[in-house]
């Protein structure tokens, strides 16, 4: 198919002077413009064009948004509690270690090296019990029966001058009743009899004991037994409260040891064999002797501060006669006392306190906590604390603006405190935007 094209419209003819009523001549001189004119039209219009073209880019620029505010931490991510630490009154005889769990604070007497604990290694081999089969506050746990072995280890201990409790074959005791002959009377025979249940076999067992003390940190310490009437059982103060400050966590375990006595079915009304137990605060988590360990005692006293109550631990070991036992309580006591009364509510931040900066065009901004954060410690402490910016601030953010939040913690306290600016984030200018 071919398209054709229109033919072109003849041009209208020019009129003459009697159409126009005017010469021809001058008609079309008025109706061209003169050069210069023409020359103007052209610049005037290309200047309006760019002036367009720089208002376009102008308009991008001014619309364009400013960069938010930086904002950057001015505190270290740690500080210490103001103030002289506690004075301890370490014993002149053995090795000593005091703890506060819930603040993560410990101090020890010096250098250690590993000695024999008697019966307070009865600490790891409860805790590998209630880890294996746990106990709630009511419960009794599992029932155990009562073996001729077990009536046999009986006859050995007592030929021994052992702690132990008397037991009889087909005897059913509870794992509570075990537990409670283990920790409150230090029964030796109860030690060996949780273990072969537990385990399998005593040395099963002692495998588990070893293992355990390992994950605790205990580097100084290592099991024979599950009784502590081997010389080889051994360990420091300093180890035998990492064990301490796990099971005192154990809701179960703290009940157990705050007993003054227990009664079992075949030995009734058995005392604690914990020195000092019963006094204002005193909790007995684990007494021993041997005539190698000397004496040693694991103390928990209980300090009430600021509406809560703080545990602190004490422990020593190789207390000599002719009272080791007493004397081991009243070292403990001595030494978890003297901490107790230095605990105290402590400023750990301050409103309106300075802890970060905002930086936006060339200005900086200073942040400040919005309230205040206490925490029960001890001076020395180290709180760990930490800026999070959770909000930008975009150019011109009011003064009080929200920047995010500071987190600080020590030990088991945790706090969170607001942050806001003290002035507001300057808007850039016109100048500012276009360099």
């Amino acid at each position: 198919m071919t398209t054709q094209l229109a033919p072109p419209t003849p041009a209208a003819p020019d009129p003459g002077p009697a159409e126009t009523g005017a010469p021809t001549g001058r008609a079309r001189h008025r109706s061209a413009a003169p050069p210069g004119r023409r020359r103007r039209w052209v610049i005037g219009g290309v200047l309006v064009v760019v002036l367009v073209l720089l208002a376009g880019e102008v308009g991008l620029r001014l619309t364009a948004t400013p960069a938010p505010a930086t904002v950057s931490a001015t505190v270290d991510a740690e500080a210490t509690v103001p103030g002289a630490a506690p004075t301890v009154p370490w014993p002149t005889v053995g090795q000593a270690a005091v703890a506060v769990p819930a603040l993560g604070w410990s101090e020890q007497s010096g250098a250690e090296t590993p000695v024999p604990v008697a019966s307070m290694t009865k600490l790891m081999t409860a805790l590998i019990v209630l880890t294996d089969h746990p106990l709630s506050l009511t419960s009794n746990g599992p029932k155990v029966t009562m073996t001729a072995a077990d009536a046999a280890d009986y006859d050995g201990d007592v030929a021994g001058n052992d702690a132990s409790l008397p037991v009889k074959a087909g005897e059913v005791l509870t794992e509570r009743q075990l537990l409670n002959g283990l920790l409150v009377r230090s029964a030796d025979n109860f030690a060996d009899v949780l273990a072969t249940w537990d385990a399998g076999s005593v040395p099963a067992f002692v495998a588990k004991m070893n293992a355990g003390a390992t994950l605790l940190g205990m580097d100084q310490s290592h099991f024979a037994d599950p009784s502590g009437v081997s010389p080889d059982s051994v360990s420091t103060a300093a180890d035998l409260l990492k064990a301490a400050s796990t099971a005192m966590a154990d809701p179960a375990f703290a009940a157990l040891v705050d007993q003054t006595s227990t009664s079992l079915p075949m030995a009734p009304d058995q005392a604690s064999f914990t020195p000092l137990i019963g006094q204002e605060g005193v909790v007995g988590v684990k007494s021993g002797w041997t005539t190698a360990a000397g004496g040693g005692d694991v103390m928990a006293l209980k300090v009430p501060v600021d509406g809560r109550t703080e545990i602190v631990l004490a422990a020593v070991t190789s207390q000599p006669d002719p009272d080791p036992l007493g004397a081991a309580g009243q070292a403990d006591l001595r030494m978890a006392r003297a901490v107790g009364s230095a605990l105290a509510p402590r400023p750990v931040v301050r409103a309106d306190q300075q802890v970060a900066v905002a930086a936006a065009g060339g200005h900086r901004i200073a942040v400040v906590t919005t309230g205040d954060a206490s925490f029960i410690g001890l001076p020395g402490q180290v709180v760990s604390q930490r800026v999070l910016v959770t909000h930008g601030l975009a150019a011109g953010a009011p003064a009080g603006s929200s920047v995010g939040v500071m987190r600080v913690r020590l030990g088991d306290q945790t706090a969170t405190v607001g942050l806001r600016t003290v002035a507001a984030v300057p808007r850039p200018g016109l100048v500012q935007r276009l360099l």
